[in-house]
């Protein structure tokens, strides 16, 4: 079942500094001021993440997926 974490259309995301306990880490920061830490499971999963929460992001908001809310 799908739930609704936090809207990615107001959020942003900062990449983490990785470490060896916890590798491709990176944090959405949502409109509500909560922050959320993720971890993709590796280096290509990692790029594609971040670069699609910046692309959704960046989308005039009549765009970003009406149907999930």
């Amino acid at each position: 079942e799908r739930s609704r974490v936090c809207d990615v259309v107001l959020s942003t995301v900062r990449e983490v500094m990785s470490s060896a306990e916890h590798p491709f880490c990176f944090e959405i920061f949502s409109a509500n001021r909560k922050s959320y830490l993720l971890q993709a499971e590796g280096p290509h999963d990692y790029q594609a993440w971040i670069r699609a929460i910046r692309c959704v992001a960046c989308l005039p908001p009549l765009l970003s997926a009406p149907h999930l809310k």
